[in-house]
């Protein structure tokens, strides 16, 4: 641990001093940042092997019993709440490797790829999405492809869908749909407006802003589960693109998420 040695600063040059300590400092905090992002990747890459496995034996263990003669309630519930177990690690995993993708994204700030929107966002789905199916692509295909940092989309999209799939109800999947604007405040930039429409139990009004906070949760009245960080990695992402994101809810009738991000629009 760097030591500011009062003594030291008295007899020696005072600014001098103050920038060799700031130096050493630095170099300890990006130490540490290493040591935290080493342990994440081997949260992501490493502990997933273990907990397949375990659900893949958990659910072979459970065919067995209803092989040789069914189960009991009792033996049911067990097995029920061991695979909400499960799927809770798997989540708290897949949130650590993307917290740790949004860390690892702000070293390509500049970088820019060219995508189609429409293909992008399914494989977005099938990507993040335990039953893609809930979130359905509407977005227009004669829409241009277009030039943007698409890993910070990549990780917003990803939690958004992840959020919409989980809490967007049950009477009709989510939508995406998506258009090309102008911000007419400031010129003629081109902006890439993504909304991600789901028929939920909506969110009270009073608490639209809260969402965006880490750890905070709206509990589903489905049971749906979650850590909170969806919406504040998405919001983190959007905004290292110089975009915005915005949030109407109405209670009963669902929720709306519109993302909005600079774009450059590809005529090659």
């Amino acid at each position: 641990m760097v030591v500011i040695n009062t003594e030291e600063i008295a007899n020696s040059s005072p600014s001098a001093v103050v920038e060799d300590k700031l130096a050493a400092l630095q170099n300890e905090i990006d130490n540490y940042k290493d040591i935290f992002n080493s342990t994440l990747l081997v949260i992501s890459n490493e502990f997933i092997k273990p907990l397949t496995s375990i659900k893949g034996y958990t659910g072979l263990l459970e065919g067995s019993f209803r092989e040789m003669g069914g189960m009991a309630e009792k033996e049911m519930r067990y097995f029920r709440k061991t695979g909400e177990s499960i799927n809770d690690l798997e989540d708290l995993i897949r949130t650590c490797a993307r917290m740790l993708c949004v860390n690892k994204a702000r070293q390509f700030v500049g970088e820019m790829k060219k995508i189609g929107l429409s293909g992008f966002v399914d494989e977005i789905r099938k990507k993040y999405c335990k039953q893609p199916e809930r979130v359905v692509n509407d977005i227009d295909k004669s829409i241009p492809e277009v030039r943007l940092q698409s890993k910070y989309l990549e990780i917003a999209l990803g939690n958004l869908f992840s959020n919409a799939e989980k809490f967007g109800g049950k009477s009709k999947p989510a939508r995406v749909t998506a258009a090309l604007s102008k911000d007419k405040t400031i010129g003629a930039e081109n902006f890439l407006v993504i909304n991600i429409c789901d028929y939920g139990t909506g969110i009270p009004e009073d608490m639209t802003k809260k969402v965006f906070l880490p750890f905070f949760r709206v509990e589903p009245s489905d049971g749906g589960s979650g850590l909170g960080l969806g919406l504040t990695m998405a919001e983190d992402a959007i905004l290292f693109m110089n975009g915005k994101i915005d949030l109407q809810s109405m209670v009963g009738r669902g929720t709306t998420v519109i993302v909005s991000v600079p774009v450059i629009i590809s005529n090659t």
